[in-house]
Protein backbone atom coordinates (compact mmCIF):
# COMPACT_ATOMS: atom_id res chain seq x y z
CA UNK A 1 0.00 0.00 0.00
CA UNK A 2 1.33 3.49 -0.94
CA UNK A 3 1.98 5.56 2.17
CA UNK A 4 3.81 8.61 0.75
CA UNK A 5 2.26 11.46 -1.19
CA UNK A 6 3.29 12.57 -4.61
CA UNK A 7 4.00 15.90 -5.29
CA UNK A 8 5.76 17.33 -7.96
CA UNK A 9 6.55 14.22 -9.39
CA UNK A 10 8.20 12.69 -6.04
CA UNK A 11 7.11 10.48 -3.42
CA UNK A 12 7.33 12.19 0.23
CA UNK A 13 6.55 11.36 3.72
CA UNK A 14 3.76 13.28 4.87
CA UNK A 15 4.38 15.35 8.09
CA UNK A 16 1.15 15.82 9.59
CA UNK A 17 -0.93 13.91 12.18
CA UNK A 18 -1.26 10.23 11.48
CA UNK A 19 -4.60 8.78 9.94
CA UNK A 20 -4.68 5.49 10.33
CA UNK A 21 -6.77 3.19 7.31
CA UNK A 22 -8.83 0.87 8.47
CA UNK A 23 -9.94 -2.70 7.83
CA UNK A 24 -13.71 -2.35 7.32
CA UNK A 25 -14.83 -6.09 7.89
CA UNK A 26 -12.87 -6.18 11.02
CA UNK A 27 -12.32 -2.38 12.34
CA UNK A 28 -8.57 -2.85 13.21
CA UNK A 29 -6.01 -0.40 11.77
CA UNK A 30 -3.91 -1.60 8.29
CA UNK A 31 -1.91 0.96 8.28
CA UNK A 32 -0.98 4.25 9.50
CA UNK A 33 -0.28 7.20 6.94
CA UNK A 34 0.95 10.69 7.67
CA UNK A 35 -1.38 13.65 6.44
CA UNK A 36 0.63 16.08 4.44
CA UNK A 37 1.34 19.14 6.31
CA UNK A 38 0.24 23.08 5.35
CA UNK A 39 3.34 23.24 3.64
CA UNK A 40 3.13 20.34 1.61
CA UNK A 41 0.00 21.24 0.65
CA UNK A 42 1.23 24.46 -0.95
CA UNK A 43 3.77 22.51 -2.79
CA UNK A 44 1.39 20.48 -4.15
CA UNK A 45 -0.61 23.35 -5.54
CA UNK A 46 2.16 24.90 -7.05
CA UNK A 47 3.61 22.14 -8.95
CA UNK A 48 -0.48 21.62 -10.27
CA UNK A 49 -0.28 25.20 -11.17
CA UNK A 50 3.08 24.63 -13.03
CA UNK A 51 1.96 21.91 -14.59
CA UNK A 52 -1.55 23.11 -15.84
CA UNK A 53 -0.64 24.62 -18.97
CA UNK A 54 1.34 21.63 -20.14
Amino acid sequence: MQTKLLINGQLIAGEGPGLAVLNPSLGTALVEIAEASPAQVDAAVQAAEAAFPA
